[in-house]
């Protein structure tokens, strides 16, 4: 890649598109030809992916706080950081422990506005509603059933009342998803983005929900915002920007999986560790989502200001 002022980040960008979509194609190929993996299996990519590319694309937030909202002070401030930023979490994860349902459905919302902002390219809302959709619409309307069995493992509630209503809601939110993906496809100028909706809509369809969400979730939406925190610091050297990434992210991703473990190991779930290991990594997400939003979006507006 060109060592040229912010060359390589166009490169990085399309580098990205080709490994992502290789990755999902054959994904899809491998899931075509052996069938789904057990649940257990599953599970188990999904905390390694989790683990090695989604945990550290937010465990730089403190980094972005420091440099691009303005926020300095050293030590003391990066103690107050960590603190506000666990305190959130830990609000949302008791939230979710006492209000699962609608924390629930929060969560999906809240996920789709973020996956949405940062997935579209620009600011336009067809696009950020198509983007941000995708990846939680399609496998509810693709596979209810399945995507209803994870639900219930999430909020304790009987997996036949799931069902029911995944099933009654897989018509009319694949309706409104079609029109959504289709209005924007139809006004996009831009090929690569529109042919990216069509590929992640394709793995939501053709893979298993906890699948589906590991190929987006780890190969898409998180490589993508780690590639722009990296040209970000550096776009002159992407060895010196990926390298100074890794550096930066590795104390909070240890100290996350560390922490997700220790759930893991002592969470009650009459479902065993598969059980546990989901709500633990689900739930994590939704308890770290919240503040990593409000710090990525305070950068985007520096930066906007800028």
């Amino acid at each position: 890649m060109s060592e040229h002022a912010d060359d390589w980040f166009e490169s990085g960008r399309l580098w990205h598109f080709v490994g992502a979509t290789v990755v999902t194609v054959l994904t899809l190929a491998m899931a075509l030809i052996s069938g789904d993996s057990s649940s257990s299996a599953q599970v188990v990519a999904l905390g390694i992916g989790v683990l090695l590319l989604g945990i550290p694309h937010g465990a730089v937030d403190h980094v972005i706080a420091g440099s691009a909202v303005g926020l300095r002070g050293g030590r003391a401030w990066l103690l107050r950081f960590v603190g506000a930023y666990v305190l959130l979490a830990a609000i949302i994860a008791v939230t979710w422990w006492l209000l699962p349902v609608l924390s629930l459905i929060a969560f999906l919302i809240v996920s789709a506005i973020h996956f949405g902002v940062g997935d579209a390219d620009d600011a336009d809302p067809l696009a950020i509603a198509a983007h941000g959709a995708t990846p939680i619409v399609v496998p509810v309307v693709a596979h209810p059933a399945a995507t209803a069995d994870i639900f219930a493992v999430l909020t304790s509630v009987d997996a036949a009342d799931v069902r029911t209503v995944c099933g009654g809601l897989a018509l009319p939110l694949g309706v409104l998803w079609t029109l959504l993906a289709t209005a924007f496809v139809l006004r996009s100028r831009d090929i690569r983005s529109a042919a990216e909706l069509a590929i992640i809509a394709a793995s939501g369809v053709l893979l298993s929900p906890l699948i589906s969400f590991v190929v987006y979730f780890c190969f898409w939406h998180s490589p993508r915002h780690m590639l722009a925190i990296a040209h970000g610091w550096d776009g002159r050297s992407p060895k010196r920007a990926v390298a100074r990434f890794a550096r930066e992210a590795l104390p909070f991703t240890v100290a996350t999986a560390v922490l997700a473990g220790v759930a893991i190991w002592s969470f009650p779930s009459t479902g065993g560790w598969s059980d546990a290991t989901l709500q633990v990594i689900f739930i994590g997400l939704a308890a770290l989502t919240v503040p990593h939003m409000i710090v990525t979006e305070r950068a985007r507006r520096a930066v906007a200001r800028a």
